[in-house]
């Protein structure tokens, strides 16, 4: 269970730099090369290199998948703590289903909207151009607008995410990475508009 393979200095800040990257560019795909991860069943290579870079043992994760492997491994790897969806700073989710308990994730404070939850959604692809889910972009970022194309996103959770940031500075960022290893990001800061069928 314990990932030999991943190195906690090299991978980790490659590995944030692509997604800090993609971040600052909503919309943007960016590939997380050289893969070479053995997560437990369920998880993807490119959610489970996102979540040993961003967990540590002072961050909490909530993951909407029925598998205690899973939260066995970010623990040992991370040492980061499994807790309810309400509290937790990371939530772990396949976006091809519909998550109503994303509805009470933690948005952050005026005081503190830093504390907002990272959702890191698992889809099957992300592309700028095919059948899935057409999102379209605005905000800060992006010059005019930015289109991304999910394949395996349920409507139902997009819906939840554009309600939790609707008043920004509060609200949450969301992380997709697909089977191939490819993350793109949607921060609190940017709006979304959508059409097509997952």
């Amino acid at each position: 269970m314990i990932e030999h393979s991943f190195d906690k200095v090299f991978d980790t800040q490659r590995i944030y730099r692509q997604t800090l990257d993609a971040m600052a560019r909503p919309g943007k795909i960016n590939a997380l090369y050289q893969l070479k991860l053995d997560p437990p069943q369920g998880l993807n290579q490119a959610a489970a290199a996102i979540a040993l870079t961003m967990l540590d043992s002072e961050t909490s994760f909530y993951l909407a998948l029925t598998s205690q492997d899973i939260a066995e491994y970010l623990t040992l790897n991370t040492g980061a703590r499994n807790c309810p969806v309400d509290c937790a700073e990371f939530i772990i989710a396949c976006a091809d289903r519909a998550l109503p308990e994303l509805n009470v994730v933690n948005c952050g404070t005026l005081l503190s909207p830093e504390k907002g939850a990272t959702i890191l959604f698992m889809v099957h692809r992300l592309a700028t151009e095919s059948n899935g889910l057409a999102i379209i972009l605005t905000g800060p970022g992006i010059a005019g607008n930015s289109r991304l194309v999910i394949e395996g996103m349920h409507p139902g959770n997009l819906q939840i995410i554009a309600s939790l940031n609707q008043e920004y500075p509060l609200g949450v960022d969301m992380i997709c990475v697909d089977n191939r290893g490819n993350v793109a990001c949607i921060p609190r800061s940017s709006t979304m508009q959508w059409e097509g069928e997952a």
